[in-house]
């Protein structure tokens, strides 16, 4: 099983605030503005126990590294 230490973060589910802290952006910036961007990975919304409404959103960190690493700027030689 992949817990713990051995579950490789890229695979891992991150919520706002992990997303961040990797962002250096304060939560209220990655919810309300981040999050928005065109482009930027769909939450995932696991089902809560009673069947009424769903959990926080998550977001596959893979996704949003992967998302990240597209607006690396190129440098000019």
């Amino acid at each position: 099983s992949l817990v713990g230490s051995e579950m490789c973060i890229r695979d891992s589910l991150w919520t706002v605030r992990e997303i961040a802290a990797y962002l250096k952006r304060s939560e209220a910036v990655v919810r309300e503005r981040i999050t928005a961007l065109p482009g930027f990975p769909q939450a995932i919304r696991l089902p809560v126990a009673g069947g009424k409404g769903r959990g926080q959103p998550l977001w596959k960190a893979k996704e949003v590294i992967a998302w990240t690493e597209k607006h690396q700027e190129n440098r000019i030689a």
